[in-house]
């Protein structure tokens, strides 16, 4: 089965791609003996709380036809085939990376899981063109708030 995701279906996948960095970000915290750093880690999970809403408010703003489905999809593969790509995108939205972390990551080692705008760029690929534009105006509304 072919999938053609529309914009929704997008927003879908940033909102759990956001939720599990945030879930990221606080286990990482939890391990961090350090103060500075732990307050900076449950910083970056509050930021991903925050881009997870900002992706929930544009999801509310989509129009019918934005929310269309693409693909004739009875069995709600194209859900569960979303679901998976934003778990094994990898970096800090994937549960796989909480799930990984043993309280021995040094911060850097930490840090460097960030990987979400990279997975929305290249996310690109699989939109119809039309909706290409707007994809965009979301990274780029998304970089300003990191």
């Amino acid at each position: 089965m072919a999938y053609d995701f529309n914009v929704n279906e997008i927003f879908e996948m940033a909102i759990r791609i956001e939720k599990n960095g945030a879930r990221f970000y606080r286990k990482a915290a939890e391990n961090q003996s350090d103060e500075s750093n732990r307050n900076m880690l449950e910083k970056l999970a509050i930021m991903e709380d925050h881009h997870k809403l900002t992706f929930e408010k544009m999801r509310q703003t989509l129009s019918d036809t934005e929310k269309a489905e693409t693909v004739f999809d009875p069995d709600e593969e194209s859900s569960q085939y979303l679901a998976a790509m934003a778990d094994t995108h990898g970096g800090e939205g994937s549960p796989d990376a909480a799930d990984a972390l043993t309280g021995e990551e040094s911060i850097d080692e930490i840090i460097s899981q960030n990987e979400a705008l990279q997975s929305y760029r290249n996310t690109f690929g699989i939109l119809r063109s039309e909706e290409k534009k707007l994809a965009i105006k979301i990274t780029h509304k998304a970089s300003r708030l990191v």
